[in-house]
């Protein structure tokens, strides 16, 4: 489990996704995908929603180019 902190740049809640919530996240170091499954969206709804800084707690995901993380939590500033 990780913790990692960025800037929202984007919330994309695709229609075609059934309920998922992509958010993409900006550091210093680049940009990173949060995958929301639909039950942590509904519990974080506030603070995925409204909060501009996030500290997103999850398993990361690394392939090569691309930082996914899966969403387990969330803190927002």
């Amino acid at each position: 489990m990780a913790q990692v902190p960025g800037r929202t740049r984007v919330r994309q809640p695709p229609p075609t996704a059934k309920g998922f919530v992509f958010i993409t996240l900006e550091d210093e170091d680049g940009l990173m995908n949060v995958i929301v499954r639909p039950d942590l969206y509904e519990r974080y709804y506030r603070v995925l929603r409204n909060c501009f800084l996030l500290i997103v707690e999850g398993t990361i995901q690394n392939q090569p180019g691309i930082l996914n993380v899966l969403a387990e939590g969330a803190v927002g500033m």
